[in-house]
């Protein structure tokens, strides 16, 4: 009894759809079998694919769905086993819009979302490509010198993001990108300024739990090569090389 008014309902919301209808009509039947049941609902799935699609159409709102697409490409890529090639994105984009020239139908369709699909890989591949940066491979007591990039003050002590141009036995192929160190005090050198530092640093730390929080994953997408803390007092230099345009700009924003 209670099937029989649920079924009047979903088929008075899909009215405009008989074909809808009537699968739903065979899926919700008394005494049916469980395979033919399961058959129906297949039936009945293609039905509301095939009824969103052309809605879809009718209030050309298709286009929606190729941020979508883009995401999966990038989610294909961080599944990949392995680095993938930096060109497979591109490529796939480039196939895929040769193919829109000739396309019709559905087949554009399937050419667009390949398009974007390739898009969204490429984009993870240069994305990563772009923020590599060498890392540190093990804790050391050294001597920094580099830009104060960024400035982060908390109750007694400071934050700072540091572009390094020189690190104590570290070769100038190998420097992290940035370094990330704690000072104390609350009266450090601005953003900006070129600083030199006794400091202890460390790779960044892995998750300490499968699927937890990985600080090695998050440092590594901020081109971040090493944390660690000041030994001492920062200080404050005359910098030996003019810092770039990007940190320049960063710095301004900081202050």
């Amino acid at each position: 009894a209670s099937v029989i008014p649920k079924r009047k309902q979903i088929m008075r919301e899909n009215h405009r759809n008989p074909g809808l209808n009537r699968a739903i009509a065979d899926v919700l039947r008394p005494g049916m079998r469980l395979d033919d049941r399961f058959s129906h609902a297949g039936t009945a799935i293609a039905h509301w694919v095939r009824a969103g699609l052309a809605r879809e159409s009718e209030h050309r709102t298709g286009f929606l769905w190729y941020p979508i697409a883009a995401g999966l490409g990038i989610l294909a890529y961080f599944a990949a086993a392995e680095e993938p090639s930096l060109w497979a994105g591109p490529g796939l984009a480039a196939l895929s819009a040769l193919g829109l020239w000739r396309a019709q139908g559905a087949f554009r369709l399937f050419c667009i979302t390949l398009l974007m699909v390739g898009l969204g890989f490429a984009a993870g591949a240069f994305r990563t490509a772009y923020v590599t940066s060498p890392m540190l491979e093990r804790d050391i007591l050294v001597e920094v010198k580099g830009f104060a990039e960024s400035v982060e003050t908390m109750p007694s002590r400071q934050r700072y993001v540091i572009r390094p141009v020189a690190i104590e036995g570290i070769a100038p192929e190998k420097l992290p990108f940035r370094l990330r160190v704690g000072a104390a005090g609350r009266n450090g050198p601005e953003p900006g300024a070129f600083v030199s530092m006794k400091a202890r640093l460390q790779p960044p730390s892995e998750s300490a739990l499968p699927g937890g929080y990985d600080f090695r994953r998050v440092s590594f997408f901020r081109s971040t090569g090493g944390v660690g803390y000041t030994i001492g007092p920062m200080k404050a230099e005359v910098a030996p090389v003019e810092p770039p345009l990007a940190l320049r700009i960063n710095a301004a924003i900081d202050r």
